[in-house]
C-alpha cells in the first residue's frame, strides 16, 4: 500500500477526480460511433450496457532500485473496451506490413549484424517509464 501512496504522489500521469467519468466518456464514445457510417451498423456490438470503472494495480520493477510500482490499467468492461477490442481485430490485418515492423527483439540483433557503423556514429537507447 505504502507503495501506491508514493506512486501516486510523485506521479504527474495520475489524478484524483471529483465524479466518476463513465456516464461521459460513454456518450462521447456513443456519438463518435453514431456519427461513423463505418462503425454505427456495429453499435450493438461495441458499445458497453455497464461499463465498469477501469482497475489499477501494479507490478514492481523488480531491476530498479527501489521498486517502484509499474501501473497496470485492466480496462475490461470499461466505456471503450468493446470498442478498442473492434478496432484492434479490424487493425490486426494491417500488422506486418510495414519496414518498420518488429516481431522479436532477436530478430532486431539479426539486423544489427549486418550494420556498419561509422565511428562517429552514436548507439542510443530509450528506457520507457509509463505507457
Amino acid at each position: 500500500m505504502r507503495k501506491w501512496i508514493d506512486h501516486l504522489s510523485n506521479s504527474k500521469r495520475e489524478k484524483n477526480l471529483n465524479k466518476n467519468p463513465i456516464k461521459k466518456i460513454l456518450e462521447e464514445v456513443s456519438c463518435a460511433i453514431t456519427s461513423s457510417s463505418t462503425l454505427k451498423p456495429l453499435r450493438k456490438n461495441i458499445i458497453e450496457r455497464s461499463p465498469l470503472t477501469p482497475r489499477i494495480y501494479g507490478f514492481p520493477k523488480i531491476h530498479e532500485y527501489g521498486r517502484p510500482l509499474r501501473p497496470i490499467f485492466n480496462t475490461i468492461g470499461g466505456p471503450t473496451y468493446l470498442l478498442a477490442k473492434c478496432l484492434a481485430q479490424k487493425l490486426k490485418t494491417l500488422v506486418g506490413l510495414t519496414e518498420s515492423y518488429i516481431k522479436e527483439f532477436s530478430s532486431i540483433l539479426n539486423e544489427l549484424k549486418h550494420i556498419k557503423l561509422d565511428p562517429r556514429d552514436t548507439f542510443m537507447r530509450f528506457n520507457i517509464v509509463s505507457l
